[in-house]
């Protein structure tokens, strides 16, 4: 619940920034850098905080994290200065890469880790689905200023929640160990599902619905915000059924079926049913990051906070360079051409996981 709360402005900010950059003086370029740039830096951080967490202990920083997301977000509402925008979303990166993985040690003291796996990223995305759906309606009636800083200070009540955890230890680890490996076929897997579903489709949902249908610019953000809306709401519906089937099935199998889906899912949006193949997209995306957290974890070969850190920062790289990438295909005229390619890539990624999977049994 508090990474639901710090998370509020972040989610938003997906939804207005591609539909309102224009307005506040921006080109499409720095929609890019500005949507991703908090996911590289987590990329360069993500082994310093989990070796940070080891260090001090997680309650502790958590707390610092809390007050560091609070003032982010609301500077989200005032900032039009293209160096402000940048500070505060490395500043942003840094807190939710400690909240993150906070939140997956937590969940790890559970005997049943998957479903704790499930719920906690179900918990988690409450506060971005009550985020899409409150903002446009705040933004309408009270503009940018009041709608990101009302989040900001709500977001800031997760302080009350930290008092009752107590300030888990985990076993000491060196920055060394905890630098990022090359990355495995699992990996690659989901830094490709990051990159097309949580990076790509994200930022051109509503690019790709008016080249569907011709919308006013009211209608597209009201539609691509319920779209947001429905992926961080698939996560608090499926991702405790993703991690529920992973204790019972097995992390691996769920995690390449929903890859599977989710390519089937692509291909629809490249057919032309785009909203059904976005919220398709969107369903098993949610339950892919649950069956990949705990398959990399629980099935990994070192500790559980280094698989927890190599697998966040993969998803980082995905999840940074198509947001990046999606805003630089803001101005391209057709995307068909861009999705087929994105399918081919996405099922080549599969299929090569699996073949490398199959010699290692």
């Amino acid at each position: 619940m508090i990474l639901a709360l710090a998370n509020m402005g972040d989610a938003f900010l997906y939804a207005y920034l591609p539909a309102n950059y224009q307005q506040i003086g921006i080109s499409s370029f720095w929609v890019g850098v500005i949507l991703s740039v908090n996911r590289f830096t987590r990329l360069f951080l993500n082994g310093r905080v989990a070796w940070f967490l080891s260090s001090k202990g997680v309650k502790t920083v958590v707390v610092g994290s809390v007050l560091l997301a609070s003032l982010t977000t609301v500077a989200y509402g005032w900032m039009n200065a293209i160096p402000l925008w940048v500070l505060a979303r490395v500043l942003w990166g840094i807190s939710f890469s400690t909240l993150r993985l906070g939140n997956t040690l937590y969940a790890l003291e559970h005997p049943r880790k998957g479903l704790a796996l499930g719920l906690s990223r179900a918990l988690i995305e409450l506060g971005p689905v009550f985020a899409l759906f409150a903002g446009p309606f705040l933004l309408h009636h009270a503009g940018r200023g009041f709608t990101f800083s009302a989040f900001g200070l709500i977001s800031i009540s997760g302080i009350l929640l930290v008092l009752p955890l107590s300030n888990l230890k985990t076993a000491r680890v060196t920055k060394k160990e905890l630098a990022l490996s090359y990355p495995s076929s699992f990996n690659v897997l989901v830094l490709i599902n990051a990159f097309i579903t949580e990076g790509v489709l994200v930022v051109l949902a509503g690019k790709l619905i008016q080249q569907e249908q011709t919308l006013n610019l009211a209608n597209e953000l009201a539609i691509v915000g319920l779209l947001l809306g429905y992926r961080r709401l698939s996560f608090v519906v499926f991702s405790p059924l993703s991690g529920w089937l992973g204790d019972q099935w097995g992390f691996h199998k769920v995690f390449i079926y929903t890859n599977l889906f989710s390519v089937a899912a692509s291909l629809l949006v490249l057919s032309g049913a785009t909203v059904a193949g976005i919220l398709a997209a969107f369903t098993f995306s949610a339950m892919n990051a649950s069956a990949a957290t705990g398959g990399a974890i629980i099935s990994g070969n070192s500790s559980f906070i280094k698989e927890a850190s190599d697998n966040a920062t993969w998803r980082d790289v995905g999840t940074a360079t198509g947001a990046f990438t999606g805003a630089l295909l803001l101005s391209v005229a057709d995307l068909r051409v861009v999705i087929a390619g994105l399918v081919i890539i996405y099922a080549m990624g599969l299929l090569y996981h699996r073949a490398r999977h199959e010699r290692k049994e």
